[in-house]
């Protein structure tokens, strides 16, 4: 797996790396070709493809300050349980 390392390295290039924009348009992919049963790369398809990840999209960036906010809130406890 030498795929590994470059995806664990963190002086790859950030393309490099599997983030939420690849998380994102398979998602999106999977359930258009659920739904229609065809590709969004037929025309068709294309508007549901782009309507389904443009919904992904705005609700991963609405939850962004919510995920921070809680990592703050549980700072403090984490401080107190320790390293694992």
């Amino acid at each position: 797996m030498a795929w590994m390392s470059v995806v664990n390295d963190t002086r790859a290039p950030a393309c490099w790396r599997p983030t939420g924009p690849v998380i994102l348009i398979t998602i999106a992919w999977v359930s258009v070709v659920i739904a229609t049963g065809g590709t969004p790369l037929l025309e068709a398809n294309r508007a549901r493809f782009v309507a389904v990840y443009a919904g992904l999209w705005v609700s991963s960036h609405f939850m962004r300050p919510i995920r921070l906010s809680l990592a703050i809130a549980a700072a403090p406890t984490m401080d107190k349980v320790g390293p694992v």
